[in-house]
């Protein structure tokens, strides 16, 4: 069975398009079409639902998703291997991560780390924390920089890098700023801007670490359309010290203000791989590379 019949399939469950696979692995469409009928043929049970060009898991597909990927990682640490042994580091490295990680921190680790060692490819997607968690789970990347909110049984491999402060986003003249550190309690009743819950990993870090319950007026999926709002004298939100710093350094929003809490909020940010699989040579490069900016050991010695 050829390994590209595998890859094939991991593609079209992560794009969830036989089209959009096609583009990505630059195949033609009925070549993607014929690979993904042959596996179902062997396997005896249909791998997608197909409606038009989106295609969805099965619940066999599913299955055999997970032992696929095994397959291709399984190939894929036998071919690092041999290069390695070779003296020669190559291979390829498929990363997600969250958005505040990409601000600065991931895009200095791949430079170094590529300076280094120029024969590996690096692929990077920005997901919310929970798709980073479900990219891994489902072999679609290999490394994820992502929070620790790590779901108990979700066999996945956390390794703290770096804490990241929790900074509120008032509107000038706002009451709130007359405190130079804002005790989080004030957020009881305050007109609130709250991310969508796929990005609520800090609102739910903040609700784990204190007692409150602002009054949420609005929902937003991004942090620019949170800025606009606070802008606009229309609530306070909270963001990602990162996010924070690179949002209003540039001066792009003047009516707004950072505020540091009082208390000591934060987040845990760092990398997850699967616990499933043994880490590829390059993962064990790159996830040193990482360790290295932070200034920690490597976790996989």
């Amino acid at each position: 069975m050829s390994i590209t019949k595998y890859t094939v399939f991991m593609k079209d469950a992560e794009l969830q398009s036989l089209t959009k696979a096609a583009d990505v692995l630059g195949y033609s469409l009925p070549a993607i079409s014929h690979n993904i009928i042959s596996l179902e043929e062997r396997f005896g049970f249909p791998l997608f639902n197909r409606n038009h060009d989106r295609c969805t898991l099965t619940e066999n597909g599913r299955k055999m998703l997970e032992y696929c990927s095994q397959v291709v990682r399984d190939e894929e640490i036998v071919s690092d291997a041999v290069h390695s042994i070779n003296g020669l580091l190559s291979g390829s490295l498929r990363l997600g991560s969250i958005c505040s990680m990409l601000q600065n921190f991931v895009p200095s680790v791949v430079f170094n780390f590529t300076t280094a060692y120029s024969n590996i490819d690096i692929s990077i997607n920005e997901y919310t924390y929970r798709e980073v968690l479900d990219r891994i789970r489902d072999g679609a990347i290999d490394i994820g920089f992502t929070t620790g909110r790590i779901p108990k049984g979700s066999k996945i491999r956390f390794f703290p890098l770096f804490e990241d402060p929790i900074r509120l986003i008032i509107p000038k003249e706002h009451p709130l700023d007359q405190y130079d550190k804002v005790p989080a309690s004030l957020l009881n009743g305050t007109d609130f801007i709250l991310p969508s819950t796929e990005y609520d990993d800090i609102f739910s870090t903040l609700t784990d670490t204190v007692s409150v319950t602002p009054n949420v007026k609005f929902r937003v999926n991004s942090e620019t359309a949170s800025l606009s709002l606070v802008s606009n004298h229309l609530g306070v939100t909270i963001m990602s010290g990162f996010e924070a710093f690179a949002f209003t350094a540039n001066g792009s929003h003047p009516n707004v203000i950072v505020k540091n809490f009082k208390e000591d909020l934060h987040r845990t940010l760092g990398i997850a791989i699967s616990s499933q699989y043994r880490p590829t040579p390059p993962m064990k490069a790159f996830i040193q590379a990482a360790c290295t900016t932070c200034g920690k050991p490597n976790p996989l010695k």
